[in-house]
């Protein structure tokens, strides 16, 4: 009687299901969460079952307890009661996908029976909800106000539910794990440092990560469904680009670039090196490519970095090769040089003990030489050497070795027996070579042959006695000499004042012989007499400061103010010559350093040698002109005359002692000259010019101060001083 109206209950439940089906998969596909899909669930299935709760308790994966997942009608008290004393067993009975449908005990096995009774609940249906997989995903369970049995037909409604439940919870945890592995592939792809993008063929980007958003300075939102050419602004590298894209997507093979441009948004030029493949998406039409990009720009820095570095190692190596390769050379070269120079070097090198017997530890090959004995017997016994000394020297030698010992350098001579019988000198010079901490290592030395010195020191002894009679006889020779020439030289200098005192003193005679004599005139020529012969004077003062090894009476004098001096004492000479005397004197000069009367003696004997000269000449003018002139470091007085010259094979020779040309001179005034200017640091030279001599004189600028003028004034040409008598006897 009852089995129509439940026949009509299960197809109205089943309708139901279909309904609450469609509800389902309209509620996800609008995106609604699993919490707002469960709950439209439980409302419909409460309704569909009057007087019942409707909950559905989902199982966490990670603490494996049940968690009410949505349940808006049941009772908070119950709903914490449950999660706090039955999740963990409703979890264990849901993995054994036992269900819990008798009414009357059912709260007394979860003891939930108060708080059930609290709630005006009082009994449940349950039944698992498992995934496809098998896999359980929670229960869902119908709490009722009245004791209540289900039929078949609600085992089979609250099955079909709880198959519903899966499929809601199970695309919602596959919707839930979509994005959750979409997260963490956007994670991952914009960790890579690495630009990764795909494109469609119209270049638009269907992905990209930060990487390539960063290049071009926007985000990862923003550049994603735009095309590369609104973002790109280098023509020729964007035509690269879609190029290569269209390539890939024709031929459906991948296509790698080893290096290329890419300018980003700020302007940098980076290096990129792609890789693209076929982009194959089963929801999108028409091709499209996948594509990473890195950027080695730095690597290629360094690349080239190491590409220099590496051709400068190997420049250097080369470099370090060659010098190797000619140091080699060189220190065969070098050896064999050594080798060369010891084999055939007269000094003996060795080498010994530094202790004990001194022992000869090397000895070079010119011992032989030396000594006529073979190196190696040297070396084969301690005591050779030793035992060739002379015995009266082997105590000496051995007491100056073991001071050798505190002091490090020696040296000695003894005797040694030569091969043949008889005993050579040797020198012999030796250090000591000590390590780093002081320890004596070897002695260093080498011999040489001092015989002959040895004998030339005894012919030296022998002769001795000899020589120095002999140095005693030429010393009373040379005495003599010097004698000589000092009265040669003193005949030569005074023969001057006194020719002129004669001249001068013969034309005071003829004015006071003549009718009317003129006093003053005497008075002037008594006044050159009285400088002559004060001239005279000094002369022999000099000659004989010379004698005694004096210094020059030097002065800071004006060259110009001394020639002035002077050339009055010659004016008379030389108009009885027919000379003409003609000064060009440098007023700028400055002052020198010198003796005032030894520089007037000079001047005095070059001008009467030039007189003298001039006055058996034939030449049609006979003039001596004086010039004077300077550079700031040294002064020059230049001697110029019209007269027949000097020797034309050496001008020079006339400053050779006792060298004349004339038949009543002596050789001394110009010898003298020049020892007089070199003895105030000066210089005295000779030369021949087309007409005549040229003498020229070279002092030093005085250190004092003193009268210096402009140097750039030119020497101002003057007549020559004259005496005040109008002519000469």
């Amino acid at each position: 009687m009852n089995r129509p109206r439940e026949d009509q209950r299960a197809r109205g439940r089943r309708a139901l299901i279909q309904f609450n089906r469609a509800q389902v998969l309209e509620a996800l596909a609008t995106g609604k969460s699993l919490v707002q899909v469960l709950t439209i669930l439980v409302k419909a299935f409460e309704a569909s079952v009057p007087g019942s709760v409707g909950a559905v308790w989902l199982l966490d994966r990670i603490d494996q307890v049940l968690r009410l997942g949505a349940g808006p009608a049941l009772p908070k008290s119950l709903r914490r009661a449950v999660e706090r004393s039955s999740g963990k067993a409703g979890a264990e009975s849901l993995r054994r996908r036992r269900f819990l449908l008798d009414p009357s005990t059912a709260f007394e096995e979860a003891g939930l029976k108060k708080a059930a009774a609290r709630a005006g609940l009082c009994c449940s249906w349950s039944a698992p909800i498992v995934a496809s997989t098998g896999e359980p995903l929670g229960t869902l369970a119908l709490y009722h106000r009245r004791p209540s049995t289900p039929q078949k037909s609600d085992r089979e409604f609250l099955g079909a539910a709880a198959h519903l439940f899966a499929l809601a919870i199970e695309l919602k945890y596959s919707e839930a794990a979509v994005l959750e592995s979409e997260s963490r592939l956007r994670q991952i792809l914009d960790l890579v440092p690495h630009m990764i993008f795909a494109k469609d063929e119209q270049g638009r980007f269907i992905l990209v990560n930060r990487a390539l958003a960063d290049a071009y300075s926007t985000t990862v939102d923003q550049l994603v469904h735009r095309k590369q050419a609104e973002v790109h602004e280098v023509d020729h590298e964007l035509r690269f680009f879609l190029e290569g894209d269209q390539e890939v997507i024709e031929s459906q093979r991948p296509k790698f670039v080893s290096e290329h441009a890419f300018t980003d948004a700020r302007g940098r030029v980076r290096l990129l090196q792609t890789i693209k493949i076929p982009y194959r998406d089963s929801g999108r039409a028409g091709g499209a490519i996948l594509g990473v990009a890195v950027d080695i720009t730095e690597r290629k820095k360094v690349e080239e970095e190491l590409h220099r570095v590496h051709g400068e190692l190997e420049r250097r190596v080369r470099e370090r090769t060659a010098a190797l390769r000619s140091a080699n050379q060189k220190l065969r070269a070098t050896q064999a040089r050594l080798h060369h120079l010891i084999s055939t070097n007269p000094a003996v090198i060795y080498t010994s003990k530094s202790e004990v017997d001194f022992g000869l530890t090397f000895m070079s090959e010119n011992v032989r030489r030396m000594t006529g004995y073979d190196p190696k017997a040297f070396l084969k016994e301690s005591r050779f050497w030793f035992d060739h000394i002379h015995p009266d020297d082997r105590a000496q030698v051995f007491s100056t070795l073991n001071r050798m010992l505190v002091h490090d350098l020696h040296t000695h001579e003894y005797r040694f027996r030569h091969k043949d019988g008889h005993y050579l000198w040797i020198r012999d010079e030796l250090s000591m070579v000590r390590a780093r901490r002081g320890q004596e290592l070897k002695i260093v030395g080498f011999w040489t042959d001092v015989t002959a010195r040895k004998q030339a020191e005894d012919e030296l002894h022998r002769t001795q006695d000899k020589v120095q009679r002999l140095q005693a006889e030429l010393a009373s020779a040379s005495r003599l000499s010097v004698l000589s020439e000092m009265a040669a030289a003193l005949a030569h200098e005074l023969n001057q004042p006194l020719v002129a005192i004669s001249h001068y003193s013969g034309a005071c005679r003829r004015l006071l012989k003549s009718q009317k004599p003129d006093p003053s005139k005497v008075v002037d020529y008594l006044s050159f007499v009285e400088q002559e012969a004060v001239r005279g004077g000094d002369i022999i003062r000099h000659l004989l400061s010379y004698v005694h090894k004096r210094a020059a009476a030097r002065s800071t004098l004006n060259i110009n103010e001394v020639i002035r001096e002077t050339l009055p004492l010659l004016q008379l000479e030389a108009r009885r010559a027919g000379v003409e005397l003609s000064l060009a004197l440098d007023d700028s000069l400055p002052t020198l350093c010198a003796d005032r009367v030894q520089i007037q003696q000079v001047v005095v004997n070059i001008i009467r040698n030039a007189i003298e000269a001039l006055s058996t000449s034939n030449q049609p003018v006979r003039r001596v002109k004086l010039e004077t002139a300077g550079d700031g470091e040294r002064v020059r007085i230049e001697f110029t005359d019209t007269g027949p010259g000097l020797p034309a094979d050496d001008p020079e020779k006339v400053f050779q002692r006792f060298y004349t040309t004339k038949p009543t001179g002596m050789g001394l005034g110009l010898s003298l000259s020049r020892f007089l200017v070199e003895a105030n640091g000066g210089t005295l030279r000779a030369r021949n010019q087309e007409h005549g001599a040229v003498f020229t004189v070279t002092l030093p600028v005085s250190g004092s101060s003193g009268d210096h003028r402009e140097p750039g004034l030119k020497a101002r040409a003057e007549p020559a001083p004259q005496p005040s008598s109008p002519r000469a006897s």
